[in-house]
């Protein structure tokens, strides 16, 4: 279902946040038109809307109207306006079947010509119907273009699979209140634990952990591997981001001075590093001071972007626990929206494209939705560790549920921890027993 906008724009239709739809580029919206679901500003409304066609017959609404509170209001997609990939100042007038593209007039007499098309609508209706009934109920609409894909891929990615998972291998890490691991190259694993002074620890891997550091003074909140191989983290209350270049002498380098905020999780992928950040403020209940982003930098430490609020200047998340990426370069988080229950939300050219927040046949209202911690797997899937209820739910790149598995049932308890080692094998760090149980995965 389409999210609505909130109470108080509807109450305050006046200030509604988001640009003109025609243009663009004006943010003091007046009118839209009905017909054509649309938001407009008065310049747009007398020398665009109204030379269409279709204007004299259409209703187009002053939006401080009292009757425009009785419409009603959803987040639509302009399916008229769809710049074209290869033309510039055209749009995308049908979808090409043929090549499974979006494409404009030059396009269909062109490169196009003789394909079979279809009417943009009737394709985005179908599909996004489809993803509705096969996938996640909570899909954006707004975050459409991927819907013009691949049929096959779509349905392929909603497509219940024969997954399976076997233990291989177990650890017996020994570290007081673990809390956090992840695995470097095929023969070091880094673990974090909540126990006060005693926060980080390096072993070499094998048949058995081989302690090799502990650092006693790194009080991590989050940490990932660097595309140079080192080790970055945040802090629990330091507003920097690190990087430990020396392990052996405990040599660190700032690599972001993330002041007011505070930097949470930490993401590395080839030359990005994603950071999310919080206000100094309380975690939760959140206010309309509260400050949440994803920060996007350089492996440098330059800022690339931010992200925060969507084109309506609605917040996406809450508080971003973990980031992952997805193979369609979707950044997918862990967004706790209190301190007892989250949901995972994939985000897309600042839009969220689908939000999932838990398997019916897992959660309800006695065990709501925990998750912790989120990998991503090299065919695309995503997986996602449900702590408290102690299951692991298997997600398509579309956000639909493949599998969700009780850890219980092959004796794996409490899972706050996830990572996928260079082998590809799934490593599940738990919290009850300090134990890290490498997984092997089919289907997956």
């Amino acid at each position: 279902m389409a999210e609505k906008l909130s109470d108080s724009v509807i109450r305050k239709a006046q200030v509604i946040i988001i640009d003109c739809q025609l243009c663009q580029k004006t943010p003091s919206l007046k009118w839209k038109c009905t017909n054509c679901e649309i938001f407009m500003c008065n310049n747009c409304k007398v020398n665009v809307h109204a030379k269409f066609k279709s204007d004299k017959i259409h209703n187009v609404i002053d939006i401080k109207d009292p009757k425009f509170l009785g419409l009603s209001i959803q987040p639509t997609v302009d399916l008229g306006h769809i710049p074209c990939k290869e033309h510039e100042k055209q749009f995308c007038c049908v979808h090409c079947v043929t090549c499974e593209k979006l494409i404009c007039p030059k396009c269909l007499t062109s490169s196009h010509k003789g394909h079979d098309v279809a009417d943009i609508e009737t394709t985005y209706d179908e599909r996004l119907e489809y993803l509705r009934n096969h996938g996640t109920t909570n899909f954006n609409p707004r975050a459409m273009t991927f819907l013009f894909g691949s049929l096959e891929e779509l349905k392929l990615s909603c497509q219940s699979k024969d997954i399976t998972i076997k233990i291989v291998q177990k650890y017996d890490t020994a570290v007081p209140s673990f809390n956090r691991h992840v695995s470097q190259g095929t023969d070091s694993i880094w673990i974090s634990s909540l126990r006060k002074n005693l926060r980080l620890y390096e072993f070499e891997t094998g048949s058995t952990l081989s302690f090799k550091n502990e650092y006693t003074d790194v009080v991590v909140y989050d940490f990932a591997i660097s595309s140079k191989g080192t080790l970055l983290f945040t802090k629990y209350n330091d507003t920097r981001l690190f990087n430990f270049l020396d392990e052996k002498n405990g040599k660190m380098k700032v690599v972001c001075d993330f002041h007011p905020f505070l930097p949470r999780a930490v993401l590395a992928k080839n030359d990005t590093i994603i950071v999310s950040t919080k206000d100094q403020g309380i975690a939760f209940p959140l206010n309309r001071e509260s400050r949440r982003q994803l920060v996007i930098l350089d492996e440098c430490g330059s800022e690339r972007q931010i992200i925060e609020t969507d084109i309506q200047n609605e917040r996406m998340f809450s508080l971003v626990y973990r980031i992952a990426v997805n193979i369609e370069n979707d950044i997918v988080v862990v967004d706790g929206i209190s301190g007892s229950t989250g949901r995972i939300v994939c985000l897309r050219n600042n839009t969220i494209k689908w939000t999932y927040e838990g398997n019916p046949d897992i959660n309800n209202e006695q065990n709501l939705f925990n998750p912790l911690d989120i990998v991503t797997t090299s065919t695309g899937n995503i997986i996602v560790a449900d702590e408290k209820n102690n299951a692991l739910h298997v997600l398509s790149n579309a956000g639909a549920v493949l599998k969700c598995w009780r850890t219980t049932d092959v004796n794996i308890v409490f899972p706050i921890s996830l990572d996928i080692d260079s082998n590809g094998r799934l490593l599940v760090g738990c919290r009850r027993d300090s134990k890290i149980y490498v997984l092997e995965m089919t289907g997956c």
